[in-house]
Formats: C-alpha cells, structure tokens, sequence
C-alpha cells in the first residue's frame, strides 16, 4: 500500500512538472513545404522559421512537432500539444482552440489543379465535375457553397498518384489544394497545371488549445505578442 502510494505521488509530481514546464509544445503540420517539413531529421520551413525567430527573440522556448492535421487537432483537445502553428480558422476548431491568444502567422491560396490549362471552376461545367481534395484538407463554407451551387462532387483522397490515374482516365477533373509549391507545382509541374482563378484566401495562425494551464497561457500570450510585434 505504502509503495503504491509512493508511486502515486511520483506520477502527480511528474504531471504537474510538465503542466509548469517552460516549453510550449507547438505542433506543425506534417510534410507540408514550404511551411512546414522535416529534412534530415531538423525541422524546415517557412512557419518553422518563424516561430524560431519569434521564440529566440521573446525568450519562450518551444518545442517542435510534426503531425497530420487531424491528429495535430486531437493532440491540442487531449493537451497533448499546447499549441498548432499553419491552421485556418474553423467555427468547430475554434470549440478547442482558443483564438483569442491567435496570431496570424501567413496567407494561404487554395487553386484549382487540372491536367489540362483551364482558367476557372465554369470550364468544367459542362458536365457533373468531380473535383478531388486530400483527406484533413478543410475547405472553408464558402468554397463549400459555389462548389455545391455549381454541382461540384467532392472525393476525398490520401494517395495523390491515385488521384493523377484517375484524371488521367477522365473519372476525376481536377484537384483542390493550397499553393503548396514544392508538393504540386514543382514535383508535378510537367503534369498539373494551376488555373487562373483562386477559389479561396485565408489567412493561417499561431493559436493555442484552450486545455492551457495559467502558466502556459502566459507563455503562450508572450509568445503571440511577440510575433504580433515582429508585424508592425
């Protein structure tokens, strides 16, 4: 009873060193160039540059992990991680983030990819278009509305090279994705061409889950305000 008791007490005292821990544990989403992305083991990235800039600067130091976004968003709900760097706001997200601490980091554009050069969504309706998005890749309510007004059907993918088969069979007419530079335009810039419309802009932020005890609350705020500041 007395070692168990022990015990307990050894796991409490180790909770509540990580709870008052001087680290914020921010994720970033994985695979994602040139945001953010992992080459020989260090982290890269145009977010991770950032963060690193703004963490050396407001002396918060800060941990770096890489995760899909779907897992990134239940590691902040389970305070697994005490903050996402690249994420869009989302009315559901904001259920378990908390924006009031959000800074905003960088733009996204989400484009339309084809294997043939068309200017816009209008140039596929011809006929009941299929457009695929990759599986965790949100699309916002507006872009959700024109795709449904214009009878758009949405299919959801993990394996790009599925996706590029099918286009190439005719079944699917194009691709919803970021400009993410490296992923698209340059590793399949001889097959996939950018139209000329952009079908959303938005603006991707810092923030943080509202799992956060005072004490990373305030590191979390020195650390927003600081990359706030970095800004003017």
């Amino acid at each position: 009873m007395c070692r168990t008791f022990y015990t307990l007490i050894f796991i409490l005292l180790c909770l509540d060193a990580n709870a008052n821990s001087k680290n914020l544990i921010l994720g970033f989403i994985q695979d994602y160039p040139p945001y953010s992305y992992e080459l020989n083991n260090q982290p890269k990235g145009r977010h991770v540059e950032q963060i690193i800039a703004i963490s050396t600067t407001s002396g918060v130091a800060v941990d770096i992990e890489f995760y899909p976004v779907q897992q990134l968003l239940r590691k902040a709900v389970n305070g697994d991680i005490d903050g996402i760097v690249g994420l869009v706001y989302r009315d559901d997200r904001a259920e378990f983030l908390d924006y009031v601490l959000a800074t905003k980091i960088d733009e996204v554009t989400v484009s339309l990819y084809t294997l043939k050069q068309k200017r816009n969504i209008d140039e596929l309706i011809n006929k009941k278009a299929i457009l695929a998005a990759k599986i965790g890749f949100a699309l916002n309510d507006d872009l959700h509305a024109k795709l449904n007004a214009k009878g758009v059907e949405l299919y959801r993918f993990s394996d790009i090279s599925i996706v590029l088969k099918l286009m190439e069979a005719e079944r699917i007419d194009g691709i919803i994705h970021s400009d993410n530079a490296i992923t698209l335009e340059n590793q399949y810039k001889n097959i996939l061409f950018k139209s000329e419309e952009v079908l959303t802009s938005e603006p991707t932020y810092l923030t943080f889950s509202k799992t956060l005890n005072p004490v990373k609350v305030k590191l979390a705020s020195k650390l927003s305000s600081a990359l706030l500041d970095s800004k003017k």
